[in-house]
């Protein structure tokens, strides 16, 4: 096992990994907002702490339980994986004497990246006094070719372009991932976001309970919740899917038939298909309108609509407690 209080770090490497991270964590500091590092925040540097270089190839594992920290993590060479801890303050002098308190372990077990917070730092990320904040960042390269298991305590995770299962959770921040293809892809944030481009899986689980979801492609079934926020999905293959939200909207772009059930409390629903498409239809909400002449086969009255598309097939199921429905046909 490697400390990160047992070894040196070159300067060459700390300018080499510093200059490759890329910024895109997220603020732990007073009133931040999710999104981007705000420009006054951003202008901070970040500093290296800790480095390690593993030799693994494709097929291994990342697995990932840190207390108050962002996780990047990016694809490089097929092989070897490299991982960095940095730092990111305003009062630099005291955020490395609270990290000092802290200890983080990266080490390799047979063929899975482990990095894990053994000991806790006696403060938190923030101080009231002088509005002090601190960030810390475990920044991962490995190879596309990987599983990953990440957990974090308060902080934002992000992943790029990976083959393989995946899971990702995070107490209290924001998920961002670009391509994630595997036979199972987890995601789930008590209070963020989660964004990501494509998925495609045998099973995918997305849950937050205050945030949005925005998927701009999905392979495969899904099942996507939150408790307070908007849902837009496009669903680019057939696949089983579900979506819930207990306040707000939900855009969902079919593109093949399958089953479909969505539910918002309080929030409008957007359906799009093709003209194509055959399916079932049971709408129900304040409202329901079809739209573009997508013919029915049945009833649109009283804020419920039921019947067949096109001669009918898997069933679309959508319900709002207080909103509209629309079932759009894509120009």
């Amino acid at each position: 096992m490697k400390s990160l209080y047992s070894m040196a770090i070159c300067l060459m490497a700390a300018v080499l990994m510093a200059a490759s991270a890329p910024a895109i964590t997220l603020s732990h500091g007073p009133n931040a907002a999710p999104g981007p590092l705000s420009s006054a925040q951003d202008r901070y540097p970040r500093e290296l702490m800790h480095e390690d270089t593993f030799d693994v190839g494709p097929g291994g594992m990342l697995q990932v339980d840190v207390y108050d920290a962002d996780v990047e993590v990016v694809t490089g060479p097929a092989g070897g994986a490299t991982v960095g801890i940095f730092l990111r303050s305003n009062d630099m002098d005291w955020a490395r004497e609270i990290f000092a308190e802290m200890e983080i372990s990266t080490r390799l077990e047979g063929d899975s990246v482990v990095i894990e917070t053994t000991k806790k730092p006696s403060t938190s990320w923030w101080s009231g006094t002088g509005n002090r904040w601190f960030n810390v960042i475990a920044h991962v390269q490995i190879p596309e070719e990987f599983d990953i298991d990440i957990s974090t305590g308060d902080g934002d995770v992000s992943a790029e372009d990976l083959s393989g299962r995946a899971r990702i959770h995070t107490s209290d921040g924001d998920i961002s991932v670009a391509r994630l293809d595997g036979p199972a892809i987890i995601l789930e944030t008590s209070d963020g976001d989660v964004v990501a481009d494509s998925l495609t899986a045998d099973r995918v689980e997305v849950d937050t309970s205050d945030g949005d979801i925005d998927i701009g492609s999905i392979t495969g079934p899904i099942a996507a919740k939150t408790s307070d926020g908007d849902i837009h999905v496009k669903l680019a293959a057939a696949g089983e899917a579900s979506f819930q939200t207990g306040d707000g909207d939900v855009h969902i772009e079919v593109s093949q038939a399958a089953p479909l059930d969505i539910r918002t409390g309080d929030g409008d629903i957007d359906i799009v298909v093709p003209g194509s498409l055959a399916a079932d239809v049971e709408l129900r909400g304040e409202d329901v309108e079809l739209v573009g002449g997508l013919a029915l086969e049945g009833s649109v009255r009283d804020g419920r609509a039921q019947g067949t598309i096109n001669g009918g097939g898997p069933l679309i199921k959508a319900e709002t407690g207080d909103g509209e429905i629309r079932l759009v046909t894509r120009r």
